[in-house]
């Protein structure tokens, strides 16, 4: 069995995930800590270097990823398949981009101009998290 450490900021910037290969089955095994957090819904310090992380993740070709911040602790949940959880994740966090940049994206016709439209922070929050059904602090 190997286990090796792999850079991958998440969360927060200073995470580091586990790589574990059993040499007899060649299977791989990522222990993700908070590069995976029980949803996609997150914050990061820098979402550009957790991109980088799940893209290099997938690179790695994991058979496995061991969830330790699993919203539940049935098996099913906190052992997954890496392809689709990585998938999932990196989909997810491209379709909330795509709806931040649509926030901003139309032009605000109420002032007679094509600027475009300023939404204050509850406005945002309304766009972004209301319609899932999300709650939390503005």
């Amino acid at each position: 069995m190997t286990i090796e450490a792999i850079y991958t900021p998440g969360h927060v910037d200073d995470h580091v995930s586990f790589s574990i290969t059993e040499e007899q089955s060649a299977e791989k095994v990522l222990i993700s800590g908070d590069v995976f957090l029980g949803s996609p819904s997150c914050s990061f310090q820098d979402l550009s270097a957790y991109i980088k992380s799940m893209k290099l993740l997938k690179e790695m070709n994991f058979d496995w990823i061991l969830l330790p911040h699993s919203l539940g602790w049935a098996p099913e949940q906190v052992m997954v398949d890496a392809k689709t959880k990585i998938d999932d994740y990196l989909e997810y966090r491209q379709d909330r981009l795509i709806e931040l940049l649509a926030c901003f994206d139309s032009a605000d016709h109420s002032s007679g101009g094509e600027e475009p439209r300023r939404r204050n922070r509850e406005q945002l929050y309304e766009h972004l998290y209301a319609e899932k059904g999300l709650t939390g602090h503005v």
